[in-house]
């Protein structure tokens, strides 16, 4: 039997580094080449980034790092014990700013 290692989470630097090669760089226009596919036609979606509850301004700078290597959507879903407050935070502070930014 081979033990069950979970991976530790990769740093926010690790993940935007790793976010570029994918889709900064050359790899998906590689693959949308093999395949005959215009890579602007693929949504390209994270989920998070970074913490939108706490760390607005810090948030929203990585945001506009993602927007840049063209990551159009991010998904944010409130956790911990007040999902209500968290979602309104979201709605009232973050969504104005990050409607914002574009890439």
């Amino acid at each position: 039997m081979v033990p069950l290692v979970q991976a530790k989470p990769e740093p926010a630097r690790e993940r935007g580094d790793h976010l570029l090669r994918r889709l900064g760089g050359t790899l998906l226009e590689q693959h949308c080449a093999t395949v005959g596919r215009d890579s602007s036609t693929i949504a390209k979606t994270i989920l998070g980034g970074g913490d939108a509850f706490t760390e607005v301004d810090a948030f929203l700078r990585s945001m506009e790092q993602y927007a840049a290597i063209g990551v159009d959507q991010v998904c944010l879903m409130p956790m911990g014990p007040d999902p209500v407050a968290q979602t309104a935070h979201l709605i009232d502070n973050v969504l104005p700013r990050l409607s914002d930014i574009s890439g």
